[in-house]
């Protein structure tokens, strides 16, 4: 997935990509994994990550 979103982002011209995050740490993130996370580490543009707050 991240693979494609980094993909997408260069054959659009995108400047920014900007992601939503659920904002997991610790087990959770671990066992699950992040997209935006992997989104960050495979894209040569910058990612802008928001976190909606709890509600």
């Amino acid at each position: 997935m991240a693979g494609l979103i980094a993909q997408a982002a260069e054959r659009h011209g995108a400047d920014l990509i900007c992601m939503g995050t659920h904002g997991r740490t610790g087990l959770a993130r671990a066992v699950m994994g992040s997209v935006a996370q992997a989104v960050m580490a495979r894209s040569d543009r910058p990612v802008l990550m928001v976190r909606n707050p709890a509600s």
